[in-house]
């Protein structure tokens, strides 16, 4: 049972069960508040470029592979009584530790509830972005059709972000956009596999 709060004005502190957590890893406080604030999906490479810029592509990702695992350690007692909007970047960096370690079944669990809370907060950005996600994960376990299943939803909720989007050139440049086109692509079966560096997070 745990519940996580984080304190983003003034210095940065996260609390767990109301005991202020320490962490051995400055960047790895700073990945909880980033993709506490930034909400949605990252890829593997950006969230280690974003955080370790002068370190080689490989020391840059095997940093970013440590501080996943020491926000697993210190957020391993978190559950559903945490705040949902904090417990979404919990599950996002679960989601991308269990990936990165080759345990498919648990990244598809992690997005999957994260996919759920999203939608019962009504965070369409963080939908889409989950179901990619998913979409990803199945394709690189060899299931299609729940790979389509996903896409095809994370499209859906793409189609009603950009209906939102009354001024007609913003709305195709939001469409065409690197990140939301080639789910599209994916969704209408014309594309390659989204990239499997995309660990990233929705609908149900």
């Amino acid at each position: 049972m745990g519940v996580l709060r984080l304190v983003v004005l003034g210095p940065p502190e996260a609390f767990h069960d109301g005991s202020r957590l320490t962490f051995a890893l400055r960047k790895a406080q700073a990945l909880l508040l980033y993709l506490a604030v930034e909400g949605g999906m990252h890829s593997r490479s950006k969230l280690a470029a974003f955080l370790w810029p002068d370190s080689e592509p490989h020391d840059a990702r095997t940093a970013l592979r440590n501080a996943l695992a020491l926000l697993h350690t210190l957020l391993t007692d978190s559950d559903s009584s945490a705040s949902p909007r904090f417990r979404l970047p919990y599950l996002q960096s679960r989601a991308l530790l269990a990936a990165w370690e080759g345990h498919r079944e648990q990244a598809i669990g992690h997005l999957r509830e994260a996919a759920g809370l999203a939608a019962d907060m009504g965070l369409p950005a963080e939908q889409w972005q989950i179901q990619a996600a998913l979409g990803t994960l199945y394709e690189a376990g060899g299931e299609p059709a729940q790979a389509h299943t996903a896409w095809a939803k994370a499209s859906r909720i793409i189609g009603g972000l950009a209906e939102g989007i009354k001024d007609e050139a913003l709305r195709a440049r939001f469409l065409a956009g690197p990140q939301i086109h080639p789910v599209l692509q994916q969704a209408q079966g014309e594309a390659s596999p989204v990239s499997q560096d995309q660990a990233e997070p929705s609908g149900r």
